[in-house]
């Protein structure tokens, strides 16, 4: 596996040679508040709180501490309710240990948000879901499984305000952290379907390297998040992989194994807790 590495730029132009931050580092200064910090950078209390877990104590923070503050753009304002489903747009099974959402067909976008870790928020109540599914068309709305729900309000309410946004992938079990390669049982060195699982950010997209042609081709992406290419004519390959925060990893030599999953050693940076 091999990582290339991009000089990290806090521009917001969404270039592939730039990586995007969706927090900025923030320290605080004599007579700051949680509260405050919040007004002046317009985002919810609630979230500010949310994207700091290292503060025991919102009411009490020091001059000098580090903290993080989600940008703007990176929260969605919407509506959220509850439902039950047993078949899932993107999983067949989900992955255990999860509490499970669906986000609106537009921020779905297309498979993108297949496997994304969302922070859901209302008031100062947060629950963290993975995204399994795709629902209704109203942007910025997502549905979240009924004990998901019941963490941040009681079932009663039914539709309720929240935001939400995309945060690290946490892992249940802290040995099993790297991204896998699940091939589906179809594919062949003529056709490949390959779903990318366990990634820390959503994928924006997959390449490989095409020992042939010498330059590195897209794969192309179904609604399911479920990447395929036609004649590939390889039984290995050199991944690509693009973050949403434009962060690049090569990994190396990946078998092709039909209906089976591959893990290596490759996973993306944490840039919401860049020292963790």
């Amino acid at each position: 596996m091999e990582v290339i590495k991009i000089p990290t730029e806090r521009d917001e132009n969404n270039n592939d040679s730039q990586i995007i931050q969706p927090v900025y580092e923030y320290i605080i200064q004599p007579g700051d508040t949680l509260f405050y910090i919040s007004q002046r950078n317009n985002i919810p209390l609630g979230t500010l709180i949310a994207a700091n877990p290292q503060i025991k104590n919102p009411d009490l923070i020091y001059p000098g501490e580090k903290i993080y503050i989600p940008k703007p753009k990176e929260i969605h304002k919407g509506k959220t309710t509850y439902y039950k489903h047993e078949e899932w747009h993107c999983y067949k099974v989900p992955p255990q240990g999860y509490y499970i959402a669906a986000v609106n067909i537009s921020d779905y976008n297309k498979g993108l948000m297949c496997g994304a870790y969302l922070e859901v928020t209302n008031w100062l109540n947060t629950i963290k879901v993975l995204v399994v599914d795709s629902m209704g068309k109203d942007k910025d709305y997502i549905d979240l499984e009924e004990k998901a729900f019941q963490k941040i309000t009681r079932l009663s309410r039914g539709i309720i305000g929240t935001t939400w946004r995309i945060i690290p992938l946490e892992f249940p079990d802290p040995n099993d952290d790297k991204i896998k390669y699940h091939f589906g049982s179809d594919s062949t060195e003529y056709y490949i379907n390959v779903q990318l699982r366990n990634h820390l950010y959503p994928v924006k997209k997959l390449e490989y390297f095409d020992k042939k042609k010498e330059k590195y081709i897209k794969l192309k992406r179904r609604p399911d998040g479920i990447f395929t290419k036609v004649n590939p004519r390889q039984k290995s390959f050199d991944f690509k992989i693009t973050s949403i925060y434009n962060q690049v990893i090569i990994d190396k030599d990946i078998k092709l194994t039909p209906g089976k999953t591959v893990v290596e050693n490759a996973q993306f940076k944490n840039l919401h807790y860049p020292e963790s």
